[in-house]
């Protein structure tokens, strides 16, 4: 449970040199032939069935990463308006400011 900062460091390097090769990897199938985005490139490599199902997945992270994102971008917005001077909501309570900054973000 205790790994300490050499493990930590090992992790680091053993994520950064799979990212370097799916990097690598990705770079030199897209310079490989004509492609038309992300679909068609997993699908012209990986098949039909692997390659719709790993567009889904990708489909489904960037949705969640614009969620997140939305939501930080949200939260700082609110320790904004309770920094300014005067009521420091834009509604009546904080609660409703997050759904209401949410949703105009979403909608955005």
């Amino acid at each position: 449970a205790r790994g300490g900062v050499g493990l930590a460091l090992c992790v680091l390097a053993g994520a950064t040199c799979v990212q370097l090769l799916n990097c690598l990897g990705l770079s030199a199938v897209a310079t490989n032939g004509h492609h038309n985005g992300a679909y068609n490139l997993l699908v012209a490599n990986l098949g039909p069935t692997w390659g719709a199902t790993t567009s889904l997945l990708y489909y489904l992270g960037m949705s969640a990463l614009a969620t997140v994102e939305i939501c930080g971008a949200v939260e700082a917005f609110d320790l904004m308006l309770q920094q300014q001077e005067g009521p420091g909501y834009v509604t009546s309570s904080a609660y409703y400011d997050t759904g209401l900054i949410g949703s105009v973000a979403l909608v955005a």
